[in-house]
């Protein structure tokens, strides 16, 4: 299904939509943006969404109920017969004394591994 770039597109929509708990927020004929609860590091939870999640009275309760999230962005090059993607957490955790931030356990690159593989298509090289 990789020959025409519209029905490779349809395929990557219907592959991400498959996800785990994912949320397809915007999708068009060349761009897709879903979201997907953070796993790693456990216990991560994102203000922002216990915020959108309603009364601001009830908010800490609600902050220890909600996930942070992880944005999947997916571009269609239809000229160039690509897909870009990228997949990234919005919150980072730094423990002291580390510069770096603790790390997501590959879960970002093993969602894009997943719908890869399931799509059957290959990376360049």
């Amino acid at each position: 299904e990789t020959s025409d770039a519209q029905r490779a597109w349809k395929s990557l929509v219907d592959a991400v939509g498959t996800l785990d708990q994912v949320q397809i927020v915007q999708v068009s004929d060349s761009y897709l943006h879903a979201v997907v609860p953070t796993q790693q590091p456990p216990g991560l939870y994102s203000p922002l969404s216990a915020m959108a999640n309603g009364d601001e009275g009830d908010y800490r309760k609600k902050l220890a109920t909600s996930p942070g999230w992880d944005d999947i962005e997916f571009l269609l090059r239809p000229e160039d017969s690509l897909v870009l993607y990228r997949s990234a957490s919005r919150t980072s955790v730094f423990v002291y004394p580390l510069t770096q931030p603790v790390s997501d356990g590959n879960t970002n690159l093993q969602r894009l591994e997943k719908i890869r593989k399931q799509l059957g298509w290959s990376l360049l090289n």
